[in-house]
């Protein structure tokens, strides 16, 4: 993989106004198949909300549609990110972040900091990286290539990758999987201080009792 050019991070500004993810009216599937059909999903600004869902329930090709990184997953219907449709891609791709579950997000040669360091220079972000890995914990691993690292380990790299975007969309497929005790607080309170920031989070889980304390409402499948 060669080198990432490098660029100025977003310098702070006046702060935008965010209106909500609505997905409105939907159809959502692949291909000819409708898997979903969805009449109002919104996410506030500023809030957490949780998605459950079983195995098998489409839960992963609805969480694809709201990313808007996959289209032709919505059938008919509208996205939209603060008023801009999911039709303007490169726009509303700089507003909403899908982390996927497993480990899809990830290249197993590259080491967790340059993953880091690919979103955050993808998203013109001015995240601090040190600072977030110390609260997460990941610091010591670091360097390590990414095929090394435990599912726990993964799975906070890839909430760092998250949060380092500075999207103000987050959407989270069941984050907290192949976490310890101690790693889920740490990734439970990362994310509330997120959304104490003004970002909004959708978190997906086929568990009740991992969203039940972290979430303002629930979406359920």
């Amino acid at each position: 993989v060669g080198a990432v050019a490098t660029r100025s991070p977003k310098q702070p500004g006046p702060a935008k106004k965010h209106h909500g993810l609505e997905l409105l009216d939907a159809s959502v599937g692949y291909g000819s198949t409708t898997i979903l059909s969805i009449g109002s999903l919104f996410l506030s600004p500023g809030t957490a909300a949780g998605l459950v869902a079983p195995n098998g329930s489409g839960k992963t090709t609805l969480l694809e549609a709201l990313s808007g990184q996959f289209p032709t997953r919505i059938r008919s219907g509208s996205l939209a990110a603060d008023g801009i449709c999911q039709r303007r891609s490169a726009e509303f791709a700089e507003l909403v972040y899908l982390s996927s579950s497993g480990g899809a997000d990830l290249y197993p040669t590259l080491s967790a900091i340059e993953h880091l360091a690919f979103v955050r220079e993808a998203w013109k972000s001015a995240a601090d990286i040190d600072s977030l890995c110390d609260s997460l914990g990941i610091s010591p691993y670091l360097d390590k290539p990414t095929r090394k690292l435990s599912t726990g380990m993964k799975q906070q790299v890839k909430l760092a990758m998250a949060i380092a975007t500075d999207c103000p969309y987050l959407i989270l497929d069941e984050p907290l999987n192949g976490l310890d005790p101690g790693k889920r607080k740490t990734s439970c309170d990362a994310m509330r201080s997120e959304v104490a920031r003004g970002r909004s989070v959708l978190i997906s889980s086929h568990l009740l009792d991992d969203l039940a304390d972290l979430t303002n409402s629930f979406y359920f499948i």
